[in-house]
């Protein structure tokens, strides 16, 4: 069980190393738009939706059935057992993986004509092919070594895959030639040599832990791994399938309202390729919060700990939402000159600052989906996510002709509304938390107030300027209405006050009698 204090120390720790190396994907992104320009960078989703749906095709739901059994195995101290069940799960994502690469490589000219209407991206569907069964085996290796309690390694070698292949992907546009396929292919070649490196450095860290076990025969490991692995893989596939048509229906749907194909491509590449990596770019804390989360919720649903779970649950619900909403009024109110800076597209700071509010219900739903799987809540997870998902694809097939981006945005906020309420409403049922409707309340005024006040700031000047002046008067005039109005009282949580000086409420009245 951790205490408050570490909690909040390895969640800021982990925060500034993701934070780093999502800062670092941004800026390559805005590299890439300024090379290759909205419209390019929105074949470059595509086909980055192309690989998602590949590698959940691949992977066949082995990487959770590697870490469930080996977790198990390792609980049991068993490490023959361990190594038994990594084997056969690395074994399996290697037939599956190989023959989803072949698949996708006869594929190619057919998606890349019918699909994405590019008959350039051959050769980058064909690299795609080649880079799958070595993503996926890294996967299993991931949740193998997350299994055994090897996190650290498994972080470091993430964060070093990361930088090398952002680093190679420079490199092979320095060289490439100056269009979409040429970007694609620098992107993914870069990908795969990344991919490489780390799974050789997770395959050695592997082989380590072989030395000095005996080898013993598992007879059912193959069916046990089959039986866990195929209903995760349907459901993932499901997912992705769901989450591949939602990408491609948006272009589809911009060019039906009436845009041509360059401009319907240019709309989706600025708002999945310019204005989400902005809009998510501070949900690294959140994520963080929720790895360290995980096992604390679980060990308290464990052990019974009724109240612990509820007052854990209320913290960090509070905690979140005081992050969300600030983190929407400050998107919100740095929009413009954000952007600017970033992409020089003043289309990516008006549409950042109409997603900016949905900041607070995106981040509080990551939030509440991770505490819910530390609950072993997943089933509950994907009945949501497959509902909603499913009626995304239907509005935007509704809307989208209709109404071109508006039903877009729409649709979105919708769905993903429904999905934070469905979630929210499950985890108070299993934790027994109550509903707090003034805490919300008080955080959106807030970063409205603050973002009312940076609004009135002129927007001459340069952009730097502009930047800095508004996140200081946001960040000021927030502060202030959450500290007069006691909604940072009501929402942080102790350990944050304790380290902030705060007092409590009661110590509070006292000191003012």
């Amino acid at each position: 069980m951790f205490s408050g204090r570490q909690i909040l120390k390895n969640t800021l720790l982990l925060t500034a190393a993701a934070l780093l190396l999502r800062f670092a994907s941004m800026l390559f992104q805005a590299h890439l738009a300024g090379r290759i320009g909205a419209d390019g960078l929105g074949s470059v989703q595509l086909l980055l939706s192309v690989s998602a749906f590949a590698t959940t095709l691949g992977l066949a739901g082995m990487r959770v059935a590697a870490s469930c059994l080996c977790a198990q195995a390792h609980g049991k101290r068993e490490p023959a057992q361990v190594q038994l069940a990594a084997a056969h799960c690395l074994g399996f994502v290697l037939v599956t993986g190989t023959l989803t690469a072949a698949g996708l490589y006869l594929a190619a000219p057919l998606l890349a004509e019918r699909v994405l209407h590019e008959l350039s991206a051959v050769e980058s569907l064909r690299l795609l092919a080649g880079l799958l069964p070595v993503g996926c085996a890294g996967l299993v290796l991931g949740g193998y070594l997350t299994a055994v309690g090897k996190v650290w390694q498994l972080t470091a070698i993430d964060a070093a895959e990361r930088v090398l292949g952002l680093g190679a992907s420079l490199l092979l546009l320095r060289y490439a030639p100056q269009t979409v396929s040429g970007a694609c292919f620098a992107l993914l070649g870069g990908e795969l040599l990344s991919s490489c490196a780390a799974v050789a450095a997770l395959y050695g860290l592997y082989r380590h832990d072989w030395r000095g076990i005996r080898q013993t025969r598992a007879p059912g490991m193959a069916r046990r791994v089959g039986a866990l692995a195929a209903p995760l893989a349907l459901n993932d596939l499901l997912r992705a399938a769901l989450r591949a048509l939602e990408q491609f229906l948006i272009p589809w749907g911009l060019a039906q309202a009436g845009a041509t194909r360059q401009g319907a491509m240019a709309a989706y590449g600025t708002v999945t390729g310019m204005v989400f990596p902005a809009l998510m770019l501070p949900s690294a804390f959140l994520y963080a919060l929720v790895d360290l989360l995980i096992p604390e919720l679980a060990a308290c649903r464990a052990q019974g700990r009724r109240e612990r779970l509820a007052s854990v649950t209320g913290q960090c619900l509070r905690a979140g939402l005081l992050f969300a909403g600030f983190t929407a009024g400050l998107l919100f109110a740095l929009a413009g000159p954000l952007t600017e800076l970033l992409y020089r597209s003043g289309q990516a700071g008006r549409l950042l600052r109409v997603f900016a509010p949905l900041a607070l219900v995106l981040y509080m739903d990551a939030l509440t989906d991770g505490m819910l799987k530390g609950l072993s809540e997943q089933v509950a997870n994907v009945r949501y996510n497959t509902l909603t998902s499913a009626l995304d694809a239907a509005l935007l097939v509704l809307l989208l002709p209709r109404w071109g981006l508006g039903g877009y945005i729409f649709a979105f906020a919708a769905t993903h509304l429904l999905n934070f309420v469905l979630s929210l409403r499950r985890l108070l049922l299993v934790t027994g938390c109550p509903f707090r409707l003034g805490a919300a309340l008080g955080i959106s005024g807030c970063a409205a107030a603050g973002a009312l006040a940076a609004q009135l700031l002129p927007g001459a000047g340069e952009a730097w300027t502009s930047l800095g002046l508004r996140a200081a008067v946001f960040s000021g005039v927030f502060v202030l209405a959450a500290c007069l109005s006691g909604t940072a009282e009501r929402c942080l949580p102790p350990s944050l006050r304790e380290l902030l000086h705060l007092p409590e409420r009661g110590e509070k009245t006292q000191a003012l009698r």
